[in-house]
């Protein structure tokens, strides 16, 4: 059967290689981003067993990056089980910086009402803490941290380099809210005395504490962890602008949908995160605005004023997209990040597809000049003529027109056209005619 001419054309201009390569490259590239985000910490750690051999049964959780829904349902959840399955000893390892979504103030009265004992420790050292978060640490029994200066912040009562150390130092310590003494462990002192608890404990060489806990220690599951990491000024910024990109892209390769799906996803995935940031909508827009400036230049197939002026326009809506207030604010390096990124598509992925699928030197059809075809359907100046066993879009050279069944000669290709003059009485161009006299 014949094909039409806008089938073979799509065969032929088409460019599988380049677009294949794009498409794979950039779906591999947010399932391993979206893989990694969701799996990357297991919801459990190390558990003990509920026969914890007289051991004092010890939860302890990492609260990182901003304190948002995520957490806060962590938080909920891991202090209501550990209530109800006999655990003495609640820990929270806070290294947050910030509020995004997440409500400190009924987090801190669950922790109040605890029927355990609860605990806080900031660390490691270069922890961060924002006192946006002070509702929390007012609301347990006993808060320790890293370093001098993280103490100095969160006034803490214990200093420990390390939640083993803090494990250590809590030790001993009076909870007259439950009217309750912890038991740690074993400190040198008492191993040395011999007491009831610590007489058979072997301290190992240059140690002075040996810890009597059976830990659990629980993380966020996979798509909470995975909601968690889109909650982040610069990241979430990158998957708009990357979402948008694709979109555009997805436009000019004309294919099955992958580029369109993955970039609905990424920018969804964008505006979820800067949803609970807070967001300076109108940077947004001109961010927007930078993305379309870039696209003119795509569309006039070059870089010009317009790729500069979108550029400036990213890099401003970035940088000013979350307040610039504590850690919501993007980093200059963030926004030249965004900035690069779109560069990418707009000078290099997007041009390279449009070249490919569009320049008539890759579309192989050279060798039809000169070769004779017959017109299907008159031809004047528009139609159709019937070459290779196919039809193709057809204009008649000089306006000439060429009848249904007549002969007719290829002499230029124009894009997807091909332009054709009937082999006798076709009209000759006056510059010809001159070049000839």
């Amino acid at each position: 059967m014949a094909q039409s001419n806008e089938m073979l054309i799509s065969r032929s201009i088409r460019a599988p290689k380049v677009f294949s390569l794009w498409s794979k490259v950039l779906l591999i590239a947010i399932v391993v981003l979206v893989g990694f985000m969701a799996f990357a910490s297991p919801s459990h750690g190390a558990s003990a067993t509920n026969n914890d051999n007289g051991l004092v049964k010890v939860v302890t959780i990492k609260v990182g990056g901003f304190v948002d829904p995520q957490n806060e349902s962590l938080i909920n959840d891991t202090l209501q089980r550990a209530t109800k399955s006999g655990v003495s000893l609640y820990v929270i390892q806070l290294d947050s910086n910030g509020i995004a979504g997440g409500d400190v103030n009924r987090i801190a009265s669950k922790l109040k009402s605890a029927e355990l004992v609860t605990a806080i420790w900031v660390g490691p050292t270069s922890a961060k803490y924002s006192n946006e978060l002070d509702p929390i640490l007012e609301s347990v029994d006993v808060v320790g941290a890293a370093n001098k200066s993280l103490a100095k912040k969160t006034n803490a009562t214990i200093i420990a380099p390390s939640l083993r150390e803090f494990y250590a130092q809590l030790d001993g310590q009076m909870i007259d809210r439950l009217d309750f003494k912890l038991d740690t462990g074993c400190s040198k002192k008492e191993v040395e005395s011999k007491t009831a608890q610590c007489k058979d404990v072997v301290l190992e060489k240059d140690t002075n504490f040996a810890l009597n806990i059976a830990p659990l220690f629980e993380k966020l599951s996979p798509i909470e962890n995975l909601g968690h990491s889109l909650i982040k000024p610069s990241f979430a910024i990158g998957l708009l602008v990357l979402g948008l990109f694709l979109l555009v892209f997805e436009f000019y390769a004309a294919s099955v949908g992958v580029s369109a799906v993955s970039g609905t996803i990424a920018s969804l995935c964008g505006i979820y995160g800067l949803g609970y940031l807070p967001t300076n909508w109108w940077a947004i827009a001109v961010l927007i605005v930078g993305v379309g400036a870039l696209v003119i230049d795509v569309q006039a197939g070059g870089v010009g004023f317009y790729t500069f002026m979108g550029s400036a326009l990213i890099f401003g809506g970035a940088f000013f997209a979350t307040e610039r207030t504590g850690a919501y604010g993007v980093s200059i390096v963030g926004a030249s990040v965004v900035v690069v990124l779109a560069l990418l598509f707009s000078v290099g992925a997007i041009p390279s597809l449009i070249r490919t699928r569009f320049g008539t030197a890759t579309i192989g059809r050279e060798d039809f000049i000169g070769e004779i075809a017959i017109a299907d359907g008159d031809i004047n100046p528009e139609g159709n003529v019937k070459l290779r066993g196919g039809s193709w879009k057809a204009r008649a050279n000089h306006a000439t027109p060429i009848k249904d069944g007549d002969e007719c000669k290829i002499v230029k290709i124009e894009g997807i056209v091909l332009e054709v003059e009937p082999l006798v009485g076709a009209a000759v161009d006056y510059r010809e005619k001159r070049a000839k006299s």
